[in-house]
């Protein structure tokens, strides 16, 4: 087994694995292949008859706001840094269950660890393939739909304070010309309706009985994010219906997102959090990832947290637990509003 980073010459090995893999439209493939592959890193694994597992790293621009240590100033930054999602992780049929994509996985995260990145995160098939690495669920899927004139709902809504994102890739001109390009590709736009940046981008799926008109983002100014639904009846449903005909609408409220922490001490520090303070002694074990491994006391603070890691001879602390870093990160997000205050919709 050889693992290495794609150089761009096997377009065609991949293209054919990715739709053997998630059989997608040929017209979502091609813009995938034409706007994303030429900007991300792939790693693949190969044997002697050639690549047989894949996995794309897909660069985002994120932005938060954080907040010093600070006691007198409280001082709050605006930050951007560029982290990358997972996505397309595939592997031959022939060549399943043989550890291909574990490496490849092992691969992605110590080369992002070492670049620095906080945390990384996928949109799972299924959440069983990426426990093994630590990945930890953030958001469950959720949708409302919308038809003749009501609504219900599929999936839990992820509770916390939605108003307020305070982390989410930064929607650039760049990135929405490749939004727009992603939802032409399954016929589907971005619409505007006023000079602010608000947006809604939809798809529209034809499916066994019925078509149906899916979106997929709903992004508003901070003043409306409390009330999406009544932005989404008065204002987007009926500029919908007149451009592109009355059909269901499902709205994706939230996708389902894995989130596995890279840099144990940047991932704390990028953390909102509104309570009262809390200090937590642990010994991190970290099998991947072996930068987070050790000994750290964590404080979380509304005026801003820190993490201290232990000098030797702290080793050992009465007081503390040992957490593998995958329970560390189901603490962190159990007592911080991260969830709520993460806004992450994209499909690739």
């Amino acid at each position: 087994m050889k693992i290495q980073y794609d150089d761009k010459k096997h377009k065609k090995e991949l293209y054919e694995l990715w739709q053997a893999a998630f059989q997608d439209t040929t017209a979502f493939a091609e813009y995938y292949f034409q706007w994303v592959y030429p900007k991300n890193q792939v790693i693949v694994a190969a044997d002697s008859e050639g690549i047989c597992s894949m996995l794309h790293l897909n660069p985002y621009t994120w932005a938060w706001k954080q907040k010093a240590h600070n006691e007198e100033t409280h001082k709050t930054t605006a930050y951007t840094k560029t982290l990358h999602y997972i996505v397309g992780v595939a592997t031959k049929e022939t060549h399943r269950r043989q550890g291909f994509m574990a490496a490849c996985m092992k691969q992605a995260l110590q080369d992002m660890e070492q670049a620095g990145e906080p945390f990384t995160y996928l949109m799972p098939a299924k959440k069983e393939y990426y426990e093994p690495f630590q990945f930890v669920m953030v958001k469950e899927a959720c949708k409302l739909r919308y038809e003749n004139g009501s609504w219900s709902k599929e999936g839990k809504e992820t509770e916390g304070k939605e108003a307020d994102y305070k982390l989410f890739p930064l929607r650039s001109p760049q990135y929405l010309e490749q939004l727009q390009e992603e939802l032409q590709s399954q016929d589907g736009a971005i619409l505007k309706w006023d000079t602010s940046d608000a947006y809604a981008a939809y798809v529209k799926e034809v499916r066994k009985e019925e078509t149906v008109f899916i979106i997929e983002q709903l992004w508003l100014p901070e003043t409306e994010k409390e009330r999406p639904k009544e932005i989404l009846e008065k204002t987007v449903i009926p500029l919908l219906y007149r451009q592109a005909g009355v059909y269901p609408v499902e709205y994706q409220v939230s996708q389902a997102v894995m989130l596995r922490i890279l840099n144990l001490e940047q991932f704390v520090s990028l953390l909102p959090y509104e309570g009262v303070d809390i200090t937590l002694q642990v010994y991190v074990r970290d099998t991947l990832c072996k930068g987070n491994e050790g000994g750290y006391s964590i404080f979380l603070s509304s005026r801003g947290n820190q993490v201290k890691r232990w000098k030797q001879e702290e080793e050992g602390k009465p007081d503390c637990v040992e957490w593998d870093i995958g329970q560390l990160t189901d603490w962190l997000l159990e007592n911080a509003d991260f969830a709520g205050q993460m806004y992450m919709m994209e499909i690739v």
